[in-house]
């Protein structure tokens, strides 16, 4: 019976994809066998020479053995591929954007811009969906002054809410990050601070049956609303 490096190396010899190559090598590199590592790589990126994994793999050998240039040299070559990928967050964020799913979209494009910062098309659309805090906070203020909260409601932003609880409105607070979460239920940060303005209010911690309750009121109400409607169409009707 052959033993486990005889199955790696006939593995090797078979040609494997990339995937399996970067499985076997990643064990070798743990094992601290480097020049195997450095060897089969070096083999393995003159068939995928895209390959950005193997590339990492072949770069942390050389460091482990002590040729930092040549560690250097593969690590620039795979950030010169990184960079040519880098549209894909940009276009990620886009498609977010549009199945209004903000925060992912700004998380997406933040990444982008980590490469590419002058990107006018990006910077545009982290302003887009991620308006700088200062902004956010004088349409908030000014929607609350002009006395117009309804306006200031449909603005149903973290700062909004932020700006409540340091008038000691956390009620309103609460209710303001409960209508971002409605919006954008995926706003793990709003979440978050939801469950502390609950928690310094005193809420008991929502379960799921506190939920189905709250959702089965709010449903009742929304009968009431309509039946009232109807009722006064009816009587439209009568007259």
């Amino acid at each position: 019976m052959e033993n486990s490096d005889e199955m790696l190396e006939r593995i090797l010899a078979g040609g494997p994809s990339p995937d399996t190559l970067h499985v076997l090598l990643s064990k070798r590199l743990a094992e601290g066998r480097y020049g195997d590592v450095i060897r089969e790589s070096l083999k393995a990126l003159s068939v995928y020479p895209d390959d950005i994994r193997l590339r990492s793999l072949l770069s942390q050998a050389y460091l482990k053995t002590g040729f930092i240039g040549l560690a250097q040299a593969e690590l620039e070559t795979a950030a010169a591929h990184l960079d040519q990928l880098a549209s894909i967050y940009k276009l990620q964020a886009e498609v977010y954007a549009r199945q209004n799913r903000p925060s992912e979209a700004a998380e997406a494009v933040n990444r982008f811009l980590a490469i590419h910062p002058n990107d006018p098309e990006a910077l545009a659309l982290r302003e887009k969906v991620a308006p700088p805090h200062g902004n956010a906070t004088a349409i908030a203020e000014e929607a609350l002054l002009s006395g117009e909260p309804e306006a200031a409601t449909k603005l149903s932003t973290p700062t909004l809410a932020e700006i409540y609880y340091n008038q000691g409105r956390v009620q309103d607070a609460i209710d303001t990050y409960e209508r971002v979460l409605q919006q954008d239920p995926r706003n793990e940060k709003a979440a978050e601070r939801l469950s502390e303005l609950r928690a310094e209010a005193g809420y008991a911690p929502v379960t799921a049956a506190h939920m189905d309750d709250r959702i089965r009121a709010k449903k009742e109400k929304v009968m009431g609303i309509l039946e009232t409607w109807l009722d006064k169409i009816k009587a439209i009707d009568d007259i």
